[in-house]
């Protein structure tokens, strides 16, 4: 009768032993897609970066284009074309500078969609840091079982 109890028992505990191993499995795998998440946030911020060095070399050109069409209109010598022009130079650096801060809030705004998702991976990167925790309990869960497992058999084998 002893045997058949612990032989109940031995199955049950190998039962439950091997649906928390699935579940551990399952969590190793979520964790695994997290990883892959986190790395590609790192590659967005990455295209960030470069994104916004490109557009501050093409604002740098453009302030430059406009320096350039303003010494142009200096150089001038008819009063009423210099007029003309002046206006025209101003009302294109007023575009200019209208596109430029257009340009700058939308880059603000991507920025902060940008920080969100930095800030999306950090959270992301603490699950897998979690999970890497559980991973490491379930492991010990699993060596206190076996030691149970192996307690029974031995007590088992000296009755």
């Amino acid at each position: 009768m002893d045997v058949l109890l612990c032989t109940v028992v031995y199955c049950c505990v190998l039962l439950c032993t091997v649906v928390y191993c699935c579940v551990l499995l399952c969590t190793v795998v979520y964790c695994c897609v997290l990883l892959c998440i986190v790395v590609y946030c790192c590659v967005l911020l990455c295209t960030v970066v470069y994104c916004c060095v490109l557009l501050c070399t093409v604002v740098y050109c453009c302030v430059l284009l406009c320096t350039v069409v303003y010494c142009c209109v200096l150089l001038c010598t008819a009063v009423y074309c210099c007029v003309l022009l002046c206006t025209v130079v101003y009302c294109c650096v007023l575009l200019c500078i209208v596109v430029y801060c257009c340009v700058l809030l939308c880059i603000v705004v991507y920025c902060c969609v940008m920080l969100c998702n930095v800030v999306y991976c950090c959270v992301l990167l603490c699950t897998v840091v979690y999970c890497c925790v559980l991973l490491c309990t379930a492991v010990l869960l699993v060596v206190t079982i076996l030691t149970v497992i192996a307690l029974c058999i031995v007590s088992v084998a000296v009755l």
